[in-house]
Parts: C-alpha cells; structure tokens; sequence
C-alpha cells in the first residue's frame, strides 16, 4: 500500500527553501564527481539539498550545471527513519507533487530514471531520479 505524501504548510516552506537555495547554489560537474568519488559527502547529506517530509518521504534536490546543459535533478525515497537506508520507493504520483513544488513542469521533457541503491550484496531498492532540462550550458 502506497504511503500518503502530507504537503502542509511546513513541508511547502520547506521545499520553497531547499529550492531557493539550490536555484541560488548550482552544482558544477567537479562537485558531482567528487560526491561520486567518495570525496566529498553525497548531496543528500547536506540538509540544505535535503527535505524530509511528514511520514517518511525524503526529497534530495539540486541544480546542476552538466556543462553542455544544466538541469534540476530529484531523487526520492521513502523510509521510517531519516537515519537508516531507504526501505521504500515513492509511488510516483507522490513524487511528481513533490517535483512540482520544487519548480518541475510535469509534461513531455521530464525523465524518470531509477537507481539502485544497495546496503549490502542481498538488499537493493530502485529509488526515482526525475531530470528536467532548465537551459543549454
């Protein structure tokens, strides 16, 4: 059973500041390869990319600069604490409200992509990715 997404007055404030300040703070493609590269923290672990919503849902939102284009870039999971892997994937209805909030226009242009997230060799969980182009680079 899908978990209910709770956009209150506190989970919108907080999703216009997390979008506020990636529109103001846009990743370069060094930053991105380092978080890869295991030498920096992954975004997600800086809370002013991170949202986490009532029920467990959190949101990972950035605005990167890929060079020849740059995007907005959303990841969401669902969990029932902040402090553990991801247990869940977001139904994805949730996750285009959530995309909308933070300046996603839902049409033709948007991509859905999901990625793996591994704790250990046994455990994995596809966990969506939405991409929509903002400009050329």
């Amino acid at each position: 059973m899908a978990r209910a997404l709770i956009l209150d007055p506190p989970a919108l404030e907080r999703l216009a500041e997390v979008k506020a300040y990636a529109e103001a703070n846009p990743l370069n493609v060094r930053e991105m390869l380092r978080a890869v590269q295991g030498k920096r923290p992954p975004i997600g672990d800086d809370p002013r990319h991170r949202v986490l919503l009532r029920v467990g849902f959190r949101a990972v939102f950035s605005i990167e600069d890929h060079g020849k284009v740059v995007v907005r870039h959303l990841s969401v999971s669902v969990n029932d604490s902040s402090t553990k892997p991801p247990t869940k994937a977001p139904n994805l209805k949730a996750v285009a409200m959530i995309a909308r909030e933070l300046g996603f226009t839902i049409g033709e242009d948007l991509e859905f992509r999901a990625q793996l997230i591994q704790e250990s060799p046994t455990f994995g969980l596809l966990v969506p990715n939405v991409f929509e182009r903002i400009s050329d680079g």
